[in-house]
């Protein structure tokens, strides 16, 4: 049963998130470039992967940014807040439900044009799905940063940061190791590596699903072609564990005692 304090965050955070300026340039850019991806895009090309691209980039910076900002928006009034029976999980579970709503209901608008353009809901489905996976893990990202920083532009920074090195340092570094013998001796050790970064395994999971593109690891075996058959069983196994994880740092950073940063 849904408590009373649960129903109160989500009304309170549902009123503000529609002012929140992050979610309206995330919405204009989604659904912006959902339209041009599907304009530039040959009628008889699949605009699926380019939409897959789309959702990976803007996404995750968007959805950590809006969670910074949703973590800290009142922080000036937690002592009033929590001095009513409120607890700190109720309160974060409360943002991630409004945030993770709206930035899926955003996606799914952007997805419109697709719609209109395939031939089969097999793809706008997939894209669906991923789309709903990095919405959960970049939004609970931006509250467990947020909470963990006390000042909005460290948070900002902090966020900026997360979402630079995970989207191009992580990759940059995977393929200078693609380059070694030693890692081509051991192709499923590097998928492995790629497959703990959230974009990463998203990504994977959309080639292997959407079949626009194909993917070649060094020195590829027949373990690798296993593990990316099962990416997006994987996929959802670290939505889950993510956030939950995300959820409980953030509700342990925002409980008195903790040192924020």
């Amino acid at each position: 049963m849904v408590s009373t304090a649960f129903k109160a965050v989500v009304r309170r955070d549902v009123a503000t998130m529609l002012h929140n300026r992050y979610l309206q340039v995330f919405a204009l850019l989604l659904m912006g470039g959902s339209a041009a991806v599907v304009a530039t895009t040959d009628a008889s090309a699949p605009a699926s992967f380019g939409m897959l691209l789309l959702f990976l980039y803007v996404i995750p910076l968007f959805g950590i940014l809006v969670g910074v900002h949703a973590a800290q928006e009142e922080m000036e009034e937690h002592d009033l807040l929590f001095s009513h029976p409120l607890s700190y999980d109720v309160f974060v579970r409360g943002k991630l439900l409004t945030l993770a709503g709206a930035l899926t209901a955003v996606l799914t608008l952007a997805l419109l044009p697709v719609i209109l353009r395939v031939t089969t809901g097999r793809p706008v489905v997939v894209l669906w799905a991923l789309g709903v996976s990095l919405t959960l893990i970049w939004s609970s990202t931006g509250l467990a940063i947020g909470a963990l920083t006390s000042r909005r532009t460290r948070g900002l920074v902090a966020a900026l940061c997360v979402w630079f090195g995970s989207l191009v340092l992580y990759d940059l570094a995977a393929f200078t190791l693609s380059g070694f013998e030693a890692v081509r001796a051991w192709p499923a050790a590097w998928v492995g590596l790629l497959l703990l970064n959230p974009a990463d395994a998203v990504r994977l999971a959309g080639m292997m699903a959407l079949q626009d593109v194909s993917f070649t690891a060094p020195g590829s075996s027949e373990i690798v072609a296993q593990m990316l058959a099962w990416t997006p069983a994987w996929v959802a196994v670290l939505t889950v564990t993510w956030t939950i994880g995300a959820i409980w740092i953030a509700q342990k950073a925002l409980e008195p005692g903790a040192a924020n940063g």
